[in-house]
Parts: C-alpha cells; structure tokens; sequence
C-alpha cells in the first residue's frame, strides 16, 4: 500500500498501456510490486480497482525515476487499446458524438468521480472534482494525458488548441514536461481537475465515423461465440476468457487459469480430458474471430489486425496464411 483506500475502479486498459509501455522498454509487469496481480485482474475483467493501480504507477515511477509516468501512459494510448469501445467511439461521426457515447459508458473507465460538463460561452469544460477521494497526480495525469491522447488519434491531429489544464494536485518541480504535452499553460493546486478546449471542437468530424460499427461489432463477437459447436463448459470458458485477451499475442496458460481460478496443472488436465490443446484453441478462436471480422466491409485489414492483437497488418496476414493457406485480402474478395 502506497496511501488511502479509494472508492471506485478504472479501465483495464489502462493497465495493457502500460504494459505495452514497459515492454518497449525491456520491463514486464511482473518486474514490479503488485504488476503480476494487477496483470490477472485486468485479464479477468474490464475493470480494476483505482487503488491497485495508483500503487502499481506509483512503483513504476519509483522504479524508473520518472515522476512524468503518467504523461508517457497518456502518450502511449492508442483507440485499440479500448478494443470494441475504442472502435465505437471512433465510429461517431463527430467529436461531440464521441464525447456523449464515451459519457455514457464512462465507468468502464473511469468509476472514481464523475465527469462533469460545462459550456462557457466558446469554451467547453470538462471538470473531475474529489467526492469519491484523489488519486493522485499518476493516476490523475495518466487519465488527462489518455483523454486529451484518445482525442488527437480520432481527430487525426495533435494540436487541439486546448485553452487550458488544472490539476487539484500541487505543482510538480517541473512543469515543462505538462505544457509541452498538452500545448497549453497548465496549472496546479486548483479547486478541481479541468480540461477546457474550444466547442467548436465538438463539431469536429472523426477520420473514421460510422455510426453502427460499434454495435455490429459487439453483435459478432457475440454471435460468433455462440455459433461454435457445443462444447464441454471449461472449453466455452477458455473461449471466453481468451477473447477478452486478444490484446495478448500469446496468453499463456498460466494466464487464463489464473483468470478462471484454477492452477496451470487442473486447466491443462480439464483440456486434455475434453480433448483440446491450449495453444491450438487460442489459434481457433483467433481463426474464428478473424473470419467474422473479415466479413465485415467496413473493417480495414490493419483494424482486424488491431481487434485480433497483431502489432501489425503483415503479422496478420502472416497468421492467417498459416492457418487457411491464403491471405486475409483474398479470403475477403472470394467470401464477397
């Protein structure tokens, strides 16, 4: 423990950022107090707890001497790390759009104290107050780094013109690296924690807005789940739990038994006697997933590659050779 118990959770997203963060730079979760916990629970559901995280950022940045960790996680954000969300987001046709649907799934990210909204004549307020607790600087910096991040990558632009950012929390030593980031003044030891941009903002079209991806993705992942053939219950549960993994390129065994509170030794002795491989379930649910997602026009190759946890297209495509003997592009055309 690093400070107070705190109500609420965040995004397990967050958590596969930094981790995506450390590996660039030769580090694991694991290499830290409280990472390989934090690693199972953000594998097991879409949620964490606040205090979990604030505890793991905070031996990160103790770790590697880097009182700025926050802004690196904000940096680091990419729309596929929110995986379907990310994608639903995306999907709107314009910011204000955007803003409104991720309002209404907020606590799949942020369930600590809630978002409030204010339009002062051309300029939009977004405010975090402290009912519920305070974070912390990591935790509130890494949240205001990840929104103002995740709204450049759907804009398509990293100047946002933003008028200003507050932070409740006392000034670091150097606030340099927070004006640079943001490209704005931002200020510290304020009443509440405070992003404010133009509205005309709002108005902004999105690169890539459709309406109705979002929801028809949900709807194939699901009806894709389902339609498998009838299963023994431990392979509908190592399904499941490897679907909420396809950030992973590998999970291991280890991994999902941990999720589906079993040991390594009792999931390998439950497949077997079903007559399933780990590794070669993980590869037929990829399989299956990918050839749902190829069915849908909308989806470039580089997004399914993205969904299914390829660090890129050609990794993709590589896979999927593999597996059926032609690339992801001429299976598309011949389905079509």
């Amino acid at each position: 423990m690093t400070g107070e118990m705190l109500e609420g959770h965040v995004g397990s997203a967050y958590v596969q950022v930094l981790a995506d963060w450390l590996a660039a730079r030769g580090h694991g979760l694991d290499d830290f107090p409280g990472g390989a916990a934090l690693r199972a629970a953000a594998g097991a559901s879409h949620v964490v707890s606040v205090t979990a995280w604030r505890d793991l950022l905070t031996a990160v940045a103790a770790a590697l001497s880097l009182p700025t960790l926050g802004l690196a996680v904000g940096g680091a954000f990419t729309i596929a790390h929110l995986g379907l969300l990310g994608y639903a987001l995306q999907s709107c046709p314009t910011l204000g759009a955007a803003l409104a649907r991720l309002a209404r799934y907020e606590r799949l990210i942020n369930d600590v104290n809630p978002l409030h909204w204010r339009i002062a004549g051309d300029v939009v307020e977004l405010e975090w107050g402290w009912e519920r607790g305070r974070p912390g600087p990591l935790v509130d910096e890494g949240a205001i780094a990840t929104f103002t991040q995740m709204t450049r990558r759907m804009l398509g632009r990293d100047d946002l013109g933003l008028r200003a950012v507050d932070f409740i929390n006392p000034p670091p030593p150097d606030v340099a690296p927070y004006d640079a980031f943001f490209g704005c003044a931002v200020r510290f030891g304020r009443d509440r924690t405070r992003l404010s941009f133009p509205v005309a903002l709002l108005a902004e079209p999105l690169e890539r807005h459709d309406p109705v991806l979002a929801d028809l993705l949900a709807a194939q992942v699901d009806a894709q789940l389902a339609a498998l053939p009838a299963e023994a219950d431990i392979v509908q549960r190592v399904r499941r739990a490897l679907a909420h993994r396809l950030s992973e390129s590998v999970p291991s065994l280890e991994t999902v038994a941990a999720d589906l509170g079993l040991s390594p030794r009792s999931l390998h002795r439950r497949l077997e006697a079903a007559g399933h491989g780990f590794r070669a379930l993980w590869e037929d649910t990829r399989l299956h997933l990918a050839r749902t997602y190829l069915g849908d026009p909308r989806l470039t190759l580089t997004e399914i590659a993205h969904l299914l946890g390829y660090s890129d297209q050609s990794a993709f495509t590589r896979a999927f050779r593999r597996w059926t003997g032609e690339a992801p592009g001429t299976w598309r055309r011949r389905q079509a």
